[in-house]
């Protein structure tokens, strides 16, 4: 008994593996028209007069916008051809354009019928086959290939930066067939277009902090498409990260320490030069402006012991300066002439600046100067 259960399953894998090597599977993606038969359609011959259906795994389909069958000759040429040049039939050629939109394996079968005529029935009177080609054919759909390969969060992008993405699919040529939309992490809708090329540099802004969302669509659809890094099967919607600026730069010609403090004269500390501090974030050639929620604050220190020579306050809000094609916000030092005289050669002075920026971060520096002789 096992003996023939075991022949019987060698029987059957055998003529499984014979089937599967004669048949021929197109291959073919979502959304993108493929033509079966590939290459020559199949060829009926002789034909006097037809019946026709298109078959996907066993259940008829009507012509629509996804499925076109195509056939050489309509009934009506058929038959005015077999009249006036051939009494036997004529060859009627028959192919089909079908665009899936689930992927998966199918079965199409070309349910031709000869119905009048002198011709033979391919079907039903000898079971004489097509002059070329085949009537059923199998068809595996698989989802499409990302041309660059994006992660599912596409990055973390501080406010100011800027960056655009491709979204190109291979197979999805038709530019035109593709739309995003651009959401927020409230909801709000920050843009939506017509293409595969998303520029979201304008959208790294302080109103749209947090997780934001990018949807693609070919042909108003969301796909399934391979990573061409991973292999894994993604989802067309990504996902990137906009984040407050932590890191401040200032630019001043102040020393930064005490052992090597600015040496200046009490008339150059009076010039706009050495009363300047350029705070703001730099992005590779460009710089963005620090904004402040209010007056930056400080304390100065004569000799280690505190001073009132500059005013206890500062107001940077709508100080903006303009440099190299750069911007950044500056904090002018308010000094008092008189103090600034009192000056003498060997003097340090330290500067302890304070200031919150919108984000709530305190930023706090401690810039050092000594004066030479006049």
């Amino acid at each position: 008994m096992k003996k023939l259960i075991f022949l019987f399953l060698f029987s059957f894998i055998l003529a499984y593996q014979t089937t599967a090597q004669d048949v021929n599977v197109i291959e073919a993606i979502q959304f993108k028209p493929v033509m079966v038969p590939e290459g020559v359609p199949t060829i009926f011959y002789p034909v006097g007069g037809y019946s026709f259906n298109l078959l996907i795994n066993g259940v008829s389909v009507e012509q629509s916008d996804n499925i076109k069958p195509m056939l050489s000759l309509t009934q009506n040429e058929v038959r005015s051809s077999v009249t006036k040049l051939f009494g036997s039939g004529v060859p009627v050629a028959c192919a089909a354009q079908i665009t899936f939109t689930d992927t998966g394996y199918y079965e199409i079968e070309f349910d031709f019928n000869v119905q009048r005529g002198n011709a033979i029935n391919v079907d039903k009177v000898g079971r004489i086959a097509p002059l070329s080609g085949s009537k059923r054919f199998y068809v595996h759909v698989d989802y499409p290939e990302m041309a660059l390969s994006y992660k599912d969060t596409i990055g973390s992008y501080i406010i100011g930066e800027r960056d655009s993405l491709n979204f190109y699919t291979k197979g999805f040529d038709q530019t035109v067939e593709y739309s995003y939309l651009i959401t927020n992490e409230g909801g709000q809708v920050l843009d939506r277009g017509a293409n595969s090329y998303v520029n979201i540099s304008q959208f790294l802004t302080p109103e749209n902090i947090g997780v934001n969302r990018i949807e693609l669509s070919y042909k108003g659809k969301p796909f399934m498409y391979y990573n061409p890094e991973t292999g894994d099967v993604k989802n067309s919607t990504w996902y990137y990260i906009v984040n407050v600026p932590r890191d401040y730069l200032v630019e001043t010609d102040w020393g930064i320490s005490e052992s090597n403090p600015l040496l200046l004269t009490t008339a150059q500390l009076r010039s706009q030069k050495f009363r300047t501090f350029n705070v703001y974030y730099e992005f590779g050639t460009r710089r963005l402006p620090a904004e402040f929620r209010g007056e930056a604050n400080f304390e100065v220190y004569v000799n280690g012991r505190r001073s009132d020579m500059f005013f206890t306050s500062l107001q940077a809000l709508t100080d903006l300066k303009i440099e190299n094609n750069t911007q950044a916000i500056f904090i002018p030092l308010r000094l008092d002439g008189d103090d600034i005289s009192k000056l003498k050669a060997g003097d340090e002075i330290r500067l302890d600046i304070s200031y919150v920026d919108i984000y709530d971060n305190v930023i706090s520096s401690s810039y050092f100067a000594k004066i030479t002789n006049n």
